[in-house]
């Protein structure tokens, strides 16, 4: 009999504030929860507003094109491009090949064939509106090393911000080229679906 009663007054004695916790639990939960996120501080000065050019010279293409624009902050990511500049794409033998601006940031010439020779050297040189002059190294334009194959791999990843396991394709692909002319390439994927 001691032990029942013991029993209840012990029961008697927590059956209050535990169904006072039922109540709070859940307050108390999503206040921990919103207050532990911190922000992610990358250590980059954003105030510092860098120059990104994106361009390539493409025999066979007849429009060239080079997209200048400024970078953003990492919580607001957009285009911002670098209007009203005087872009200029030399060769080592001094020919001058200026582009307009055919859109915002983006600068646009066509260029025959004849002008874009394979072993001969391009350099880009662009003023900004406000004086300031970029002229990059001079670079060999090379021609297109043949494609060997092209296949692709399904893959197991994550995605490197969420943390969340991903499936999706790798794709490679494989080329002949010599040793003696650059190792880097740059290839554009155009995405289609069909359903």
């Amino acid at each position: 009999m001691n032990k029942r009663r013991t029993h209840n007054v012990i029961s008697n004695r927590f059956s209050l504030p535990l169904q006072r916790l039922k109540h709070l639990l859940p307050a108390v939960l999503m206040f921990l929860l919103s207050g532990c996120i911190e922000p992610y501080d990358s250590g980059i000065d954003e105030t510092i507003k860098v120059i990104s050019v994106d361009g390539s010279l493409v025999k066979g293409a007849p429009l060239q094109q080079i997209t200048l624009s400024r970078s953003t902050t990492m919580t607001k990511p957009e285009f911002n491009p670098l209007r009203g500049c005087l872009v200029t794409v030399t060769d080592e033998l001094g020919n001058e090949f200026p582009f307009e601006e055919s859109a915002a940031g983006t600068y646009s010439r066509v260029m025959n064939n004849n002008h874009l020779v394979y072993g001969r050297q391009y350099r880009l040189i662009f003023v900004t509106p406000e004086g300031e002059r970029y002229e990059s190294d001079y670079e060999t334009l090379n021609p297109c090393a043949e494609v060997d194959s092209v296949y692709h791999e399904l893959q197991d990843g994550y995605d490197a911000f969420t943390g969340i396991a991903l499936k999706g394709y790798q794709f490679y692909v494989d080329i002949q080229a010599p040793d003696t002319i650059s190792r880097y390439y740059r290839w554009i994927l155009d995405e289609t679906w069909e359903y």
